[in-house]
């Protein structure tokens, strides 16, 4: 009877092919890795832009409500069809609420319109877009009937609200009041 010499260790067909097995695991891991990145870059940047929006519309209605007049042609309140101009408070980064000057303004794009702040701290600040196009007006309680205008000239009188009125939909900002 003729003894096989015991065999030690593994052929080289085996280790390539181990080693072939081990490179498939790293890629597909690899691959795996990469995808849930991507995913976890997606989502943040759009729990991002949902914070930004929302940030934005809460800003907005802030600095309406918080709209003031004072005695001063220069701090009266004036609008137009894509811009209003008005005094108001504006937080500092110390946290507290001071006067300020703000500025809202509406860009026009092909299909949207984006709404804008820009304040006398020198901050400009996007705060919303609106589908399609859109612009401001202006409630008039002064006028005989209670009418929605285009123009607010220069006035101490302040509007009742601000509408971002557009194609599809109207936001109604409420005008003063705001701060004790």
């Amino acid at each position: 009877m003729t003894r096989r010499p015991e065999r030690r260790g593994l052929t080289l067909i085996e280790v390539a092919a181990a080693i072939a097995i081990s490179g498939l695991a790293l890629l597909g891991a690899t691959l795996v890795l990469d995808q849930l990145h991507d995913g976890h870059v997606r989502l943040a940047r759009r729990a991002q832009e949902a914070a930004r929006e929302a940030n934005g519309e809460r800003l907005l209605r802030r600095l309406v409500r918080d709209a003031e007049v004072g005695s001063d042609s220069t701090q009266w309140f004036q609008g137009a069809a894509g811009s209003a101009r008005f005094r108001g408070w504006c937080e500092v980064p110390a946290g507290w609420l001071e006067r300020c000057a703000v500025s809202l303004g509406l860009d026009w794009r092909d299909d949207s319109t984006a709404v804008s702040a820009m304040l006398s701290t020198g901050e400009v600040l996007p705060l919303a877009i609106h589908a399609g196009r859109a612009e401001f007006r202006y409630l008039d309680r002064t006028a005989r009937d209670t009418a929605w205008v285009v123009r607010w000239t220069p006035s101490v009188v302040l509007p009742v609200a601000i509408a971002i009125a557009g194609e599809r939909d109207t936001v109604l900002l409420p005008v003063g009041g705001g701060h004790d």
